[in-house]
């Protein structure tokens, strides 16, 4: 299960397979219940989600359930939301609550959401957390694999609504299809600098413009102050119909990340990203991880101070266990094969008389 593959065919038959356990309904209400609250508070202060669970207990497939229902919207012509509800147990006592609170996320809220995992966004294992997540980010709007060209050009463009145009005029000089220019942006560097030039010439006056901008963005880097900002912005820009945007951060296998590299220095890393999306994201960005551990853990490698504030941010904190597993199995496997169904209800009494 990937979190970064929403293709609607994939994500559809995701959500038509879901078994929603007694414990996924309470952290559903919880999540939901406080997104729904926050939705017009610029000061939101717990804006961290954070899913723990042993291997194969499902907390990327829960993290990803839960970005389909904020985005809400429409998988081949089926609404997110309803068939999501058709997935939870008509008897459930989170039923009405969940129905209401997805009832007014599709009224004050619209969502954006992109993330992944976050070791396949890596170049290089001394890669900043800032600069994975603007990955994620420049990947999820089809910008080219050259960060410090998405950062400093495409951006731009986008917000100013011309990335078409661009990417237009970028395979007309190139003659090749924009997909095979954003994953080699190096080959065709000169194209892109000069299609760049060509289509905001009051910022560019020439590809060797573009060109100072990049190599900028390179020295300067991407850090937590500047990545928010920007997305802040960015969400501000999509406000429409009394809607407010949002964006959810995915970062899955976070706790991965942080015991590939340096624990301590990575986990401040985590600190000043969700501190600053706090902070200074307005209540916008949202961010949700997931580890094997739970957060109490970091307590054995960090100092306590930096412990209290990561601990705070994530106000929504999701432990799976293995209590349900066996709803799980029954549903998603047994439910039409009767006599596997037969064979495992006798199984223990086999092994008796054997």
């Amino acid at each position: 299960m990937k979190v970064a593959d929403r293709t609607p065919t994939v994500l559809l038959g995701e959500l038509r397979n879901l078994v929603v356990t007694p414990q996924w309904e309470q952290y559903f209400h919880r999540i939901l219940e406080a997104y729904v609250e926050a939705f017009d508070c610029e000061d939101e202060q717990g804006i961290g989600i954070w899913i723990s669970g042993f291997f194969g207990s499902g907390k990327s497939l829960l993290m990803k359930v839960l970005g389909a229902l904020l985005a809400e919207g429409e998988l081949l012509g089926q609404s997110v939301h309803q068939v999501f509800l058709e997935r939870l147990p008509s008897t459930s006592p989170e039923r009405k609550d969940i129905e209401r609170f997805l009832a007014l996320c599709q009224r004050k809220l619209s969502t954006s959401v992109i993330g992944g995992n976050l070791h396949a966004q890596l170049a290089s294992s001394n890669d900043p957390l800032a600069l994975v997540v603007f990955k994620l980010f420049a990947r999820e709007h089809g910008y080219t694999h050259n960060w410090p060209f998405a950062w400093a050009v495409e951006y731009q463009l986008d917000a100013r609504g011309l990335s078409d145009p661009f990417q237009r005029a970028a395979s007309e000089l190139s003659g090749v299809e924009w997909a095979d220019l954003a994953s080699d942006p190096d080959f065709y560097n000169d194209i892109l600098y000069q299609a760049a030039a060509t289509v905001l010439p009051e910022h560019f006056n020439g590809p060797d413009a573009v060109e100072r901008a990049v190599n900028s963005a390179m020295q300067s880097g991407i850090t937590s102050d500047t990545l928010i900002d920007r997305l802040r912005r960015w969400c501000a820009a999509k406000d429409s119909a009394g809607r407010r945007h949002k964006l959810l951060l995915q970062l899955d296998e976070l706790g991965q990340w942080i015991a590939s590299g340096n624990a301590n220095e990575r986990i401040m890393q985590v600190q000043a990203l969700v501190e600053t999306a706090a902070q200074a994201g307005d209540g916008r960005l949202w961010i949700a991880v997931t580890a094997h551990g739970d957060i109490q853990e970091l307590k054995q490698t960090v100092q306590q101070e930096q412990y209290a504030k990561i601990n705070q941010r994530f106000a929504l904190q999701c432990k799976l266990s293995n209590e349900d597993i066996g709803k799980v199995v029954e549903e998603r496997l047994l439910r039409k094969t009767q006599p596997a169904r037969i064979d495992l209800s006798t199984a223990p009494q086999k092994k008796d008389s054997g």
